[in-house]
């Protein structure tokens, strides 16, 4: 946390995204720039706290308001070979300026450029705002002459010389030869009274790690409700475990009312495996791999339980593995 003639600088939180939403339409304005509010929250907030989030941002607070912000994400340069940190936005509020908050989060920015081992910053501004780029220049930045471009990807891509081919869902560049991966029945896991079945599959080969599993599992039980057993629960149901290529993705469902599956979803980044957080406020549910699963615990739990309304076999539910 860093402090600037009484302004508070500080990581954003989720907490803070309302504040954010407005701030980021003052900058738009300041900038001359259209900002489109519908559906702005959902867009911040999957860019900045979502998963897989590449994008970081820092806040100037005062008196509980916030004041300004500055969002930064790594990125690389071919001809150097080397990563750098690219601040995308940096704005102060009209009436805040003048009292060095903009200098202090360009100095944050660059910290934690050097917390990751960059040695560079870099940043643009449109060429009208000269005070910017005499601020900059102070600061001792330099700057390039340069045209700044965009490009609707999806127009562009689907010209008749370059088929336009989605790879969100599918994480190359065919599906020839797509194939579904191999879900594992690991076993049972209980506590707080529910009991689970445990599914892991994998992108890699080797397989999810022990210790990955055991800290999913611990995450499934505590996310579980208490108590396991009532009277539209039964205290059991399944997880799915999937190592991906870009995430550890955990699917935590369990059965209830009879014939409903309810769900929470919770992802950690591959380099922390460990790490799980809840997605929410996204509209996903589950892969095709994992998908595969949740058909065979569907078909489990129906021939199991809700064929047999007068003895239900939870024990031959969770006798079922396959």
């Amino acid at each position: 946390m860093f402090l600037s003639n009484s302004a508070v600088l500080r990581p954003a939180t989720l907490a803070d995204l309302s504040e954010l939403v407005e701030l980021c339409a003052a900058h738009a304005a300041y900038e001359r720039q259209e900002f489109v509010r519908d559906g702005a929250a959902e867009r911040v907030q999957q860019s900045l706290f979502g998963p897989g989030a590449r994008l970081e941002c820092i806040v100037a607070e005062r008196e509980g308001q916030l004041v300004g912000y500055a969002t930064h994400s790594d990125e690389a340069s071919t001809w150097n070979g080397t990563c750098f940190t690219h601040m995308d936005c940096l704005f102060v509020r009209d009436g805040q300026r003048g009292q060095r908050i903009g200098e202090r989060l360009v100095r944050a920015v660059a910290a934690a450029a050097v917390g990751r081992g960059h040695r560079e910053v870099q940043w643009q501004t449109p060429d009208w705002n000269t005070d910017a780029a005499r601020f900059y220049a102070r600061l001792g930045a330099t700057s390039k002459s340069k045209l700044r471009f965009s490009l609707d990807a999806r127009a562009a891509a689907a010209s008749d010389d370059v088929p336009f081919v989605d790879q969100s869902t599918t994480g190359s560049a065919s599906l020839e030869g797509f194939e579904l991966r191999r879900a594992s029945f690991v076993g049972l896991r209980h506590g707080n009274g529910w009991t689970l079945k445990v599914h892991a599959l994998a992108a890699a080969p080797e397989g999810v790690a022990p210790d990955v599993l055991e800290a999913a599992c611990d995450v499934a039980l505590a996310a579980l409700p208490v108590p396991a057993a009532t009277s539209g629960r039964f205290g059991v149901g399944f997880v799915v475990l999937h190592a991906g290529l870009e995430g550890i993705w955990l699917l935590v469902d369990w059965w209830c009312a009879g014939d409903i599956l309810r769900q929470r979803l919770f992802w950690a980044p591959v380099e922390s495996p460990h790490r799980f957080s809840d997605v929410i406020g996204t509209d996903l549910h589950a892969c095709v791999h994992e998908m595969k699963v949740i058909e065979a615990e569907t078909r489990a739990w129906v021939e199991t339980v809700l064929a047999r309304p007068d003895e239900r076999d939870l024990e031959g539910y969770l006798a079922r593995t396959s």
